[in-house]
């Protein structure tokens, strides 16, 4: 008899992580996307303003998915 997949569980597994722990972290990289968001918006209107801001939050956030990534290998 086969397994049956659960979708909600498979890829937390993949990367080492319990669903819930897998749900917060993604929950949290929501609320910092939105938040640049914002900033991206402020400095399209203000480009003299945060200047780096997004470009540099985006970019430690891949050296972070990196670090987790090589965790779970």
């Amino acid at each position: 008899m086969s397994k049956i997949k659960n979708p909600f569980t498979e890829h937390p597994k993949s990367v080492n992580e319990s669903y819930m722990k897998h749900f917060l972290i993604a929950f949290g990289y929501f609320f910092i996307f939105l938040k640049l968001s914002l900033i991206s918006l402020i400095h399209a209107v203000f480009p003299f303003m945060f200047k780096k801001t997004v470009s540099t939050e985006i970019v430690n956030i891949a050296d972070d998915m990196k670090k987790r990534n090589k965790k779970s290998e």
